[in-house]
């Protein structure tokens, strides 16, 4: 029984059910799931508790941005492996899972008193506190803060596990398989250079096969279909599945690792490449405001892949906080086909005062310009303040990115050598303006590899739009003594207080800080 399924939709199989065990509870999903959509299925929403003060955590996200929802999860070989975001682990059947950082059990969880005396656990605070008597740092602190610290245990069991490592060669690498990168993998089909096409995922597609939205006036899906059947034709496009991207470096190369390929549990890839094409998208930001890190508080992109892409409600009753107005309709759309009741949306003008709920989201409350408060009850909040393109693997090579005052996000060059990038993770926010760059971008880079140097530019319009919202839904406008409950970091429980402490410290002016 899966109270939170839906009962049709979804890219995953019914007719495979999965058992699976999540804190000595004994749960049902299907092939397809992720432990998290998996778990919402389930009604679970409290997954695991912050590393210092023990609050609840809870799934925010749908993929690799997850920072809340740490499990440790057992592998084949019975050994525990901590810190796994439930958004990247792939049901199994018979996996066994388990919250961590929290005793005895992560609904009551004893640690959580330390919230009452945080006003004294200030960020260094035990470079000053544990300084006496001079002998018990070694005999009595030391042992306590270790047992307290870190996140999880790391088992002290040999590694049964078998792991590769092998090489590749290849004209064009194209790193990450949304819209973007299928159409620059398209437009790449049938050259005579070989092509990688790297994704994180095990399917291909991103946001395209879940997306209810049309491209190029066809249905998302069917748009998708059309172009793999256009790469699977082509046998110099080698596809990688399963396998993330983690290191660039100088003359093309590439460091990846891929999971459950080849008979192994992971493979180490050495990529040499003549030319990068870096479609790895872009990450939606949430919103600040106090008290934002209450499970059911998620991404609104992430609440339509969940109910799309795995049919599973993440709600009853949800409260729209959408800077975009086209995130928001789609956002709407989605709960609207999922049965989910939408109680209220933020307007313009209005910013979250606070949130209430003890191991989950039970009512937010929204102040307007004028100061007048209103309570909205609600399970879910569907938060998003735009998106932030993808550009840290060119932070490994010392690349500097460059504040866009039209999209309001920090920006890559559309070149760095062997280097291209395209759609979403150079600002691109429209799925159509993507796959047209996409296009672009792979033939700019087969030009430059057989050594033609005329540069394709832009015979189609792409709109210039806003990937951020400033400033009428943004950081929630309230008094200096609730900065201290804005958390910008959830799993660390950074705030803005303490970012306002390092700066006053650092001697930064305010402006930047606010910024």
């Amino acid at each position: 029984m899966q109270p939170r399924r839906l009962n049709q939709g979804g890219d995953i199989d019914r007719s495979r059910p999965i058992h699976f065990i999540f804190n000595n509870q004994r749960l049902q999903g299907y092939q397809g799931d992720s432990l998290a959509s998996a778990l919402l299925a389930n009604n679970i929403t409290l997954v695991a508790r912050s590393i210092k003060y023990h609050r609840p955590r809870g799934i925010v996200s749908a993929g690799l941005e997850e920072s809340s929802a740490l499990v440790t999860c057992l592998d084949q070989y019975g050994i525990p492996v901590p810190n796994l975001k439930a958004t990247e682990v792939i049901l199994e059947s018979n996996l066994v899972a388990k919250s961590q950082n929290c005793w005895p059990n992560v609904n009551f969880d004893i640690a959580a008193l330390l919230q009452m005396g945080s006003a004294m656990l200030s960020a260094g605070f035990y470079y000053k506190t544990f300084m006496w008597p001079k002998n018990w740092w070694h005999l009595c602190y030391e042992k306590i803060i270790r047992r307290t610290a870190g996140q999880g245990r790391i088992s002290t069991r040999k590694d049964a596990k078998q792991y590769d490592r092998r090489r590749a060669h290849c004209d064009l690498l194209i790193i990450g398989s949304g819209p973007s990168g299928l159409a620059a993998s398209v437009a790449a089909a049938g050259k005579e250079l070989s092509v990688i096409l790297m994704e994180k995922d095990h399917q291909l597609g991103g946001a395209a096969s879940w997306e209810q939205t049309e491209i190029e006036s066809l249905p998302a899906s069917q748009w998708r279909q059309q172009s793999l059947a256009i790469i699977k034709q082509h046998p110099n496009i080698r596809i990688m599945t399963n396998c993330l991207a983690f290191g660039l470096y100088d003359h093309g190369c590439v460091m990846s690792v891929q999971q459950n390929t080849n008979g192994v549990d992971s493979t180490s890839w050495q990529i040499r490449a003549g030319r990068i094409l870096l479609a790895s998208g872009a990450t939606e930001q949430p919103l600040v405001f106090p008290n934002n890190d209450r499970p059911g508080i998620m991404l609104a992109a992430s609440v339509r892949q969940y109910i799309y892409r795995y049919a599973t409600q993440p709600g009853k009753r949800a409260l729209l906080a959408i800077a975009n107005t086209s995130e928001r309709e789609l956002t709407r759309q989605a709960l609207l086909y999922a049965g989910i009741e939408i109680a209220d949306e933020l307007k313009d003008g209005e910013r979250i005062y606070g949130t209430t709920g003890r191991n989950r989201l039970h009512t937010a409350t929204l102040v307007d310009s004028g100061g007048s408060k209103r309570k909205v009850t609600c399970d879910l909040m569907c938060v998003s303040a735009g998106w932030n393109p993808n550009a840290h693997l060119l932070g490994q090579l010392g690349v500097r990115l460059v504040y866009d005052p039209k999209r309001h996000c920090m920006l890559p060059p559309e070149q760095l050598g062997l280097i291209y990038l395209c759609g979403a993770a150079r600002g691109h926010v429209a799925i159509n303006d993507c796959i047209k760059d996409g296009g672009l971008q792979a033939l700019n880079a087969i030009a430059q590899i057989q050594s033609q140097t005329t540069k394709l530019t832009n015979k189609f319009s792409i709109s210039v739009r806003p990937t951020m919202a400033f400033p009428s839904i943004g950081m929630s406008a309230v008094p200096d003594q609730w900065r201290i409950r804005r958390r910008f970091d959830m799993n660390g429980n950074i705030c803005a207080a303490r970012i306002i402490v390092s700066s006053n410290r650092a001697k930064l002016p305010r402006r930047a800080v606010d910024r």
